[in-house]
């Protein structure tokens, strides 16, 4: 309502309504002010509030515009509380409304910055970019004229918003063409992707990978689970929520019914005042009994921590990966009169053993014990930032020279420029000794800060010699330092041709297919999915169920 009414023009008139609103206000909370002093304070701060907004909008120097000073204060409150407390104007709350109704609007790709440059990391199947032709890794310039290829990834959210069927011209650059690539994409209605990889692995294990927690998840994570299970397809099975930051609440507990038996306890909430809500199973599990292992990281947050605290706690299966990210703080979304919404922080969620999992919480008055807990048949298990693997992998799925240049965008680079003349893919298409000794070659000839850190100190110091005139002799003993790391940087890549052959692989095939099919080949050397596939198929699951501590790897 305050918001609304400010968008104008404030004048004279305006400036006493607003004057005789706040001493309404004010007259309302001075009832209680003598019974409690909070209210005091509360009346206090609300008329200097009112005073201090009256004197901006009438006497500040310049002319203000009275909507975004009230933004900044209400900003400047929400500033005061934790980071998932936040004021969205109709515009912002893009995000939310996508979780809440299960579908968007937009043109189906994922974008983000990589190397300072805006670039595409995925296209959906069947929707407007993959129609006009668009690939991983090409790199957006303008958007309806506008540059934006510098720019943080979420500022062409202004640019893309519009109703179905409306378009807009996207100018994009892609490694290898000479030219710059315009398309004209049209905005369609598109459902969220929330479960993006189904497939089987060896051992008749499933695999299932859950993007986010929005309306539509457990209905989709359900169809699939039952499709493999109806089929006799598996006999275990990974679920992965590893990335994921979370959502729904209800989606995390209908998810979780899946598995836990019909009453049990998934996650409660207090609020303020120590006002208990208790979410349960309420509906038969599908899967009952089926060995489960659930992988999280330190990107699984919220929602999907809820799911695999639920899991660990009732020991329904094994948790897998490393500690979550610790977010155990609830949101309550108040739609306001002017079409703004605030997402408040309302509660605390507490596991089914009674844990609070929320990052650098303070003293938290309804858990009495932040040390240890039990799970339902006797293991320990611990209060901390975030859930506790019961299986902790630190191991990462590259070596590190093939780390680095995957992470320094080298590996998309070399794929889209080998792929930017080719319209379709091959047939029989593989990454032959050519394909590997042409990567090397491309690799070498990258920057030093793209091929390693180390590389690139080393050349920092060479050019601060330089400058600062030493000796021949100690410039010709730096340089004899970079050759030698030079070297040693494209030996130690070379020591790991079928890890190299099979990432070079899944990324040029991605340009004819999706990043979550790029992914699916990547899990044969992915260390987490192979320890859990391991636990699940050497009887090794119901033997740690039944008692032990974390293990490292």
């Amino acid at each position: 309502m305050f918001s609304r009414m400010f968008s104008g023009t404030f004048s004279g008139t305006f400036s006493r309504m607003f004057s005789s609103m706040f001493s309404v206000a004010v007259a309302f909370t001075g009832l209680t002010a003598q019974s409690d002093p909070y209210y005091g304070r509360i009346s206090t701060s609300m008329e200097a509030f009112g005073s201090v907004f009256r004197e901006i909008t009438t006497d500040y120097v310049d002319q203000t515009d009275p909507q975004e000073v009230i933004t900044a204060g209400i900003k400047g409150m929400l500033s005061t509380l934790d980071p998932y407390s936040v004021y969205m104007r109709g515009d912002e709350s893009e995000s939310v409304d996508r979780l809440s109704t299960g579908t968007y609007v937009g043109f189906g790709f994922a974008i983000a910055r990589r190397n300072g440059v805006l670039t595409f990391m995925s296209v959906r199947p069947g929707f407007a970019a993959h129609s006009a032709g668009i690939r991983r890794g090409d790199r957006l310039v303008s958007v309806n004229g506008i540059r934006v290829d510098t720019l943080p990834s979420d500022s062409i959210r202004p640019l893309s918003r519009g109703p179905v069927g409306t378009t807009a011209e996207f100018r994009v650059v892609r490694a290898g063409v000479s030219d710059t690539l315009t398309m004209n994409l049209t905005r369609m209605s598109m459902p969220v992707e929330n479960v993006d990889i189904t497939t089987l692995l060896d051992g008749k294990v499933g695999y299932l990978r859950l993007a986010q927690f929005s309306r539509t998840s457990a209905r989709e994570l359900r169809d699939s689970l039952e499709s493999l299970l109806q089929r006799g397809l598996i006999e275990s099975l990974i679920l992965d929520v590893r990335g994921n930051p979370g959502g729904l609440l209800d989606a995390a507990t209908d998810i979780a019914s899946m598995f836990l038996a019909k009453g049990s306890l998934i996650v409660s909430t207090a609020d303020r005042n120590g006002r208990r809500r208790e979410y349960r199973s309420t509906a038969e599990p599908i899967a009952p009994s089926l060995p489960l292992a659930v992988l999280i990281d330190d990107h699984s947050a919220s929602a999907s921590e809820i799911l695999a605290a639920a899991i660990q706690d009732h020991d329904r299966g094994i948790v897998i990966g490393k500690r979550s990210y610790g977010k155990g703080l609830v949101q309550t979304v108040v739609n306001l009169p002017d079409e703004s919404s605030l997402k408040m922080t309302t509660s605390r969620y507490y596991t089914p053993s009674g844990r609070c999992i929320q990052i650098g919480r303070r003293q938290d008055p309804m858990q009495k014990d932040s040390g240890m807990f039990v799970t339902r048949r006797g293991r320990l298990v611990r209060s901390a930032s975030g859930v506790t693997p019961d299986t902790t992998i630190t191991a990462t799925s590259l070596p590190s020279p093939l780390s680095t240049l995957d992470s320094m965008g080298v590996i998309m680079d070399f794929a889209t420029e080998r792929m930017a003349a080719v319209s379709e893919l091959p047939s029989g298409f593989h990454v032959d000794a050519k394909v590997l000794t042409d990567f090397y070659a491309f690799a070498g000839k990258q920057p030093a800060e793209r091929r390693s850190a180390l590389l690139a100190e080393l050349e920092d110091v060479k050019a601060k010699a330089v400058r600062t005139h030493l000796s021949k002799g100690t410039l010709s003993a730096l340089e004899q330092a970079r050759q030698s790391l030079e070297r040693e940087i494209a030996a130690d890549l070379k020591r790991y041709p079928q890890q190299t052959a099979l990432v070079l692989e899944a990324e040029l095939l991605s340009r004819f297919g999706t990043e979550a099919e790029r992914d699916v080949r990547l899990l044969t050397i992915d260390p987490t999915v192979q320890t859990a596939r391991e636990l699940l198929a050497n009887g090794g699951y119901h033997a740690f169920l039944g008692g032990g501590s974390a293990q490292d790897q």
